[in-house]
């Protein structure tokens, strides 16, 4: 599309919406139902985003075959974007058809809104969450900020008040690693994630995604280069927790709930 295809108005100051549909053009959503999103879901319609009109490209430049898969015989151009209408006829982006997965037990993942949720906490800056049909849970690459992470060790009593190691050398700490992990699960449950959605193992980045490239300049994770960087880390991650079944995953996830809500009491 050239130029904006959405646009909120100038007395909407509301956020999470990409507004209502440009003067130029026409939105409307596709349901997309091997993924569970349809126009009939209540309370709002959800589905792939598609747009037709005079912003909208003829298709590629000697390339029918490329053209054909993004632009519909009457002039429908899929974005590829999974959204919804609000009931004030706003849109909202869900999510990248392309980024949602299916683990082996027949769980759908939302990638971008887990990282969503772990970033929420304050000791995550960045987050790049993965799995595929081939495994049963998901891990994640975490960056943490520095200066939180000193302050909930200290409270965890897993580092002594004033004492300074290296960054580096706490992302590396495998009590570290289970303090955080524990951290951000227990957030997780909180934000009423499922026990599948919950993270198996994860790896502390030091250095942060930006550092080798791996955002866009919108900040988005560049999904399939962050996978093909930390490939050799993933298979690790999923090696040292070996075979974890849905039963154990569930089991977690009660006794995080469990603590969070001991905790809640006190």
């Amino acid at each position: 599309t050239c130029g904006p295809a959405s646009s909120t108005t100038h007395d909407d100051a509301a956020t999470g919406s990409v507004g209502t549909p440009f003067p130029t053009n026409m939105i409307k959503l596709v349901s997309v139902k091997e993924l569970g999103y349809t126009v009939e879901d209540k309370p709002y319609p959800r589905g792939e985003i598609m747009v037709r009109g005079a912003n909208v490209f003829r298709g590629y430049y000697r390339q029918p075959e490329l053209t054909a898969e993004v632009l519909s015989p009457d002039g429908w151009f899929r974005t590829g974007d999974l959204g919804m209408f609000d009931d004030l006829g706003r849109l909202k982006i869900i999510d990248r058809k392309c980024n949602i997965f299916r683990l082996n037990t027949g769980h759908m993942i939302e990638p971008e809104r887990l990282e969503y949720v772990f970033c929420d906490n304050d000791l995550v800056t960045q987050a790049f969450v993965y799995g595929d049909s081939s495994r049963g849970s998901l891990v994640a690459v975490v960056v943490l900020d520095p200066e939180f992470l000193r302050v909930f060790l200290t409270k965890k009593k897993v580092i002594k008040e004033g004492s300074e190691p290296s960054h580096q050398m706490l992302c590396i700490d495998t009590v570290v690693r289970s303090a955080v992990m524990s951290e951000l699960n227990s957030h997780g449950v909180e934000h009423n994630l499922s026990y599948y959605e919950l993270i198996s193992n994860l790896y502390l980045e030091p250095y942060g995604l930006d550092v080798y490239g791996l955002l866009t300049p919108t900040l988005k994770i560049k999904r399939h280069e962050a996978t093909r960087h930390y490939q050799v880390t993933i298979n690790r991650l999923y090696e040292e927790m070996g075979t974890i079944d849905a039963q154990s995953q569930m089991a977690t996830m009660n006794n995080i709930r469990m603590s969070t809500a001991n905790g809640k009491k006190h």
